[in-house]
């Protein structure tokens, strides 16, 4: 119990310091900003470790938000702000990055930065039995999808390997090029991609012959519009 509270512990604090991180270029110029080493920074960027007192000082200070915010999550982030209803424990915060599906020599997970986070009840994303950390939010580009999604939407992947495939929508990777696609199981370790906008021609992967060029990223289960 007490290693797992720890992890929790490492993790939640991780996860408001890449908040704080978003609102900045990079984390290695916000580490320099904040006085504080890379090598520091790192581990508790990736939940190997918290500072100390001194050390959040610096960081709290840097990303303008309150001491105990960073430290603990209690009360609202910044000075004068209100906490959401419900408190710290009702919502959860996805990454939203810089990756274009559909354009772009990238795939979530390397290559890209966080641009935003967007704020999702952890309720939901419990009860559709989601883990947190499986998650990511990217940027449709294109009219391939259309008209389920359209240029500018925004869609949530579970990220994972090729073993969770399913009929249904997914992200995956052709040559480096990120794209959601609507994949069918067929016989044979083969999957039929189709767009939805039927201007664009369906075609068949064999997965067993493909290798390292197509790989499935992950399944999209939610997308958000702008007006």
């Amino acid at each position: 119990m007490e290693k797992t509270a720890k992890t929790k512990s490492l993790y939640e604090f991780a996860e408001r310091l890449k908040t704080i991180v978003s609102e900045h270029d990079s984390a290695s110029k916000f580490a320099k900003k904040a006085g504080v080493s890379q090598s520091g920074f790192r581990k508790w960027i990736n939940a190997q470790s918290e500072p100390g007192r001194d050390k959040l000082i610096l960081l709290a200070k840097t990303g303008n938000v309150r001491l105990e915010w960073l430290a603990s999550g209690e009360g609202p982030m910044r000075e004068g702000e209100k906490e959401p209803p419900g408190g710290k424990d009702e919502y959860v915060l996805v990454p939203l990055h810089n990756a274009k599906v559909s354009a772009g020599p990238v795939t979530i997970g390397e290559g890209e930065r966080e641009v935003a986070r967007l704020a999702f009840l952890k309720q939901w994303v419990k009860q559709k039995g989601l883990a947190i950390k499986d998650l990511a939010l990217v940027t449709v580009y294109g009219e391939s999808m259309e008209p389920s999604f359209s240029h500018g939407d925004v869609v949530l992947v579970e990220l994972g390997d090729g073993e969770m495939v399913r009929d249904g929508l997914h992200a995956l990777r052709i040559n480096d090029h990120l794209m959601v696609k609507r994949l069918q199981l067929l016989p044979g370790n083969r999957i039929r991609v189709t767009s939805d906008n039927p201007r664009y021609e369906p075609f068949e992967i064999d997965l067993s012959k493909e290798g390292d060029q197509i790989k499935v990223v992950g399944r999209v289960i939610w997308f958000g519009r702008e007006i």
